[in-house]
């Protein structure tokens, strides 16, 4: 899709893949996204307001979206997502819509969101609802000109034969309703992580999901003082730009508690969780 110079918009705080498979192309990176790096501000994301801004201006070839936002969890209503893909289109872009929490949150969009919108290509991954990280299969769905063009340009036998199981058997029901069940369950055990983290000092944006956005000091040094000291790792957010916040995601209360027990542990041996920036 890219030639060299042409402008791609992505998350001013969001996966770092997409800016660097851009770079990679010679393509020039524009980040979209407020100033304000509360947590409150990163729970809301950018407004609409400078995407559409941006798309108006720059004319990009393509613009990178993710929803639930990654790492903060915030989720694009289906007339945000219309109406930033009805702004792409016009501009000559394309819209790259990262559906791959979209399980996770209350009401998901599902997949695809867009279904029938000539400008949108949507993402998905088995890694996140189905937990099989190890198989490393995504997916995606847009119209027949653009699937036809990454066709033409894939690496060949890109996805294994068991992988190609794993993928049908996702979408039985049976899979499907295990989501669902799953899911809902890690929503609740999310809130009852964030009440945990807060009792330590360690504020979290507010969020879509079971996908929490602490705020720490020093990301880098609790990462590495969990890791090493408990087994326990956590996502340092400093790829996202954000040096100052670590990711976690609920997972079992008895994994929870282990989180909360051996953050707990590192404050009593003086590490301060508030950040200082």
């Amino acid at each position: 899709m890219l030639r060299p110079g042409d402008a791609v918009l992505v998350p001013r705080h969001g996966f770092a893949e997409y800016a660097r498979a851009a770079a990679i192309h010679g393509a020039r990176v524009v980040r979209v996204g407020r100033a304000d790096d509360s947590l409150t501000g990163l729970g809301k994301g950018a407004p609409l307001g400078p995407w559409l801004s941006a798309v108006r201006r720059l004319c990009p070839r393509l613009v990178y979206v993710c929803s639930p936002g990654n790492p903060a969890g915030r989720v694009w209503s289906h007339d945000e997502l219309i109406t930033l893909a009805d702004a792409t289109v016009t501009a000559g872009a394309l819209l790259v819509l990262d559906q791959a929490y979209d399980d996770f949150t209350t009401d998901p969009m599902g997949r695809p969101a867009l279904p029938l919108h000539p400008g949108v290509l949507h993402l998905h991954s088995l890694t996140k609802g189905h937990a099989l990280a190890g198989v490393r299969v995504g997916l995606a769905h847009g119209t027949p000109a653009v699937i036809n063009a990454i066709d033409a340009v894939r690496p060949p036998w890109p996805v294994s034969s068991i992988a190609q199981t794993a993928i049908v058997a996702a979408f039985s029901d049976a899979a499907l309703a295990h989501v669902h069940r799953t899911t809902r369950r890690l929503r609740r055990h999310g809130a009852a992580l964030a009440e945990g983290l807060a009792e330590l000092g360690i504020r979290t944006a507010p969020t879509a999901t079971h996908i929490l956005l602490g705020e720490v000091r020093d990301a880098a040094a609790v990462r590495a003082a969990l890791l090493a000291s408990h087994g326990v790792r956590v996502r340092d957010c400093s790829s996202f730009g954000l040096p100052h916040h670590i990711r976690v995601a609920a997972r079992t209360p008895g994994d929870n508690t282990l989180l909360v027990a051996a953050l707990a542990a590192l404050a009593r041996r003086g590490m301060c969780f508030s950040s200082s920036h």
